[in-house]
């Protein structure tokens, strides 16, 4: 399953490397790739994980999650 989000508020690549530290803390996703310029996050995992908790820990880093998306 792939899910893709979109994240306002990245502005380098340090704001990207915290988002893919924080949702890698998740045991059910296996691979986040956050690009700052695009303002997406890609979440991959084998398994159905909460989404709604992945969202809020971006959140918690202070930026907005606008919509998502699901790409199976």
């Amino acid at each position: 399953m792939k899910r893709i989000l979109k994240v306002h508020g990245m502005k380098c690549e340090g704001c990207s490397e915290a988002i893919e530290k924080a949702l890698e803390k998740f045991d059910e996703i296996d691979v986040v790739t956050a690009n700052f310029a695009s303002g997406h996050v890609d979440i991959e995992s084998k398994e159905e994980f909460d989404l709604a908790k992945a969202k809020k820990a971006i959140e918690d880093l202070g930026y907005e999650v606008e919509d998502y998306e699901g790409v199976e």
